[in-house]
């Protein structure tokens, strides 16, 4: 999840006469503040589901099913970063920026904090295509290269803030080996 917050102001800053021509250049200032925050996770989660497949003993086969995960975060921490600078620039007469003169008060702080455990809970169907390898070496018989898609509704529970409700797709695409 991320988060944020932008302002910007723009002002006339001082102005530069020039003693032999009386050319006026003008200087602007952009001030510009912003904070972002990421809440970061990592979960391990367990994973079960029941599989109806198509003729196992053809060389495709076809599966589909249900499938549920539940699942609990190993870490869990908030990231805060607050960024303010102020820009000097020359402007002429038609408002067209030109040489930026300096950055000054420039401010980068960033703060970190450790969160409670979350929880997270999954619903899903798996839709899947398999292909036997081979037909007469034992080997090859119980070799598969698979494909599976996944497409399913994730729930997740933040104790510091609330639940997140988001639909997922996931692919996979693997060999297995039966035994």
């Amino acid at each position: 999840m991320l988060s944020n917050y932008y302002l910007s102001t723009t002002g006339r800053y001082d102005t530069l006469t020039s003693a032999n021509t009386g050319e006026q250049i003008y200087l602007d200032s952009t001030n510009s503040k912003s904070y972002n925050m990421n809440y970061d996770y990592q979960q391990i989660r367990l994973d079960a589901s029941l599989i109806y497949s198509t003729n196992k003993e053809a060389r495709f086969s076809f599966f589909s099913g249900g499938g549920v995960t539940l699942g609990v975060s190993l870490s869990s921490q908030t990231n805060i970063a607050y960024h303010q600078y102020t820009r000097v620039f020359s402007v002429n007469n038609d408002d067209v920026r030109h040489n930026e003169f300096k950055d000054e008060n420039n401010i980068n702080e960033t703060e970190s904090f450790r969160n409670k455990a979350n929880l997270g809970i999954a619903a899903y169907i798996p839709l899947g295509v398999d292909f036997t390898l081979g037909k007469k070496r034992e080997i090859w018989k119980r070799t598969h290269l698979f494909y599976e898609l996944r497409v399913g509704i994730n729930f997740t529970k933040i104790s510091e803030l609330r639940s997140y409700t988001q639909a997922f797709t996931q692919n996979s695409l693997g060999l297995k080996v039966s035994f």
